[in-house]
């Protein structure tokens, strides 16, 4: 019995900025251990993959690329990170082109950023009573 194994075609991509959602994040085994693998789509349809060890504080990608996705503003220290919070987020990659080990060029995540507001914040009004309770919808951000 065959097997049809359709072609895929591969898109290099110019390094700079692009708009792109987060999809999936899977754990792997990496060649330097546990890692994270980022399924990002860009707002053109193309698909971009990125990694990150599996390590999550203040100096490391995950860290850096969760504040990004949970809009730049600090991540409390008692958060513990669970990837189903990341998949569906609004984010900006930043993406350069880097030699391969064959030779070949492919795009690298260079950076992960917040997504760009299209409007300006509304104004909030003044708030009677402190603290307020509708600062943060549940859905956007998970603290």
């Amino acid at each position: 019995m065959s097997v049809t194994v359709q072609q895929t075609e591969f898109v290099l991509l110019e390094a700079g900025e692009y708009p792109a959602t987060i999809g999936t994040v899977e754990a792997e085994e990496g060649q330097f251990g546990p890692q994270l693998k980022f399924k990002f789509m860009l707002d053109g349809g193309q698909t971009v993959l990125g990694w990150c060890s599996k390590t999550f504080n203040p100096k490391t990608k995950l860290y850096q690329w969760s504040r990004a996705a949970f809009g730049g503003g600090e991540i409390p220290r008692s958060y513990n990170l669970d990837t189903a919070h990341l998949e569906g987020k609004r984010v900006r990659l930043f993406l350069t082109v880097e030699p391969g080990r064959d030779g070949t060029e492919y795009n690298k995540v260079a950076s992960v950023l917040p997504a760009r507001r299209s409007t300006p914040p509304p104004v909030p009004a003044p708030v009677a009573s402190y603290p307020p309770s509708d600062l943060f919808s549940e859905e956007e951000v998970p603290f």
